[in-house]
């Protein structure tokens, strides 16, 4: 018999720092980890992340954070935006 793994909540860690964020993502079954597989951000506060909060997937499943501010942090912003920006004509 095929036994389904149970699915889990991705906590909102926008805002919170590297290291209790990490320790959420953690504490709800998922793998914290900076952007592009990078190493999960140790410091500065996070001010994105993917899956978004409150979407259920499967535990072990990477939640990639972004973070800003304090030294080694991941990125300066957030995710690339969706679409490329496009210059304001002179």
């Amino acid at each position: 018999m095929l036994r389904r793994r149970r699915a889990t909540e991705v906590p909102d860690v926008v805002g919170f720092g590297a290291s209790e964020a990490c320790a959420m993502v953690q504490a709800a079954g998922l793998v914290p980890s900076g952007p592009d597989h990078t190493p999960a951000p140790d410091t500065g506060v996070i001010t994105a992340q993917q899956p978004p909060s409150g979407e259920r997937t499967e535990p072990g499943t990477p939640v990639f954070l972004w973070t800003r501010g304090g030294p080694g942090s991941a990125v300066e912003a957030g995710p690339p935006p969706l679409e490329p920006a496009v210059p304001e004509p002179v």
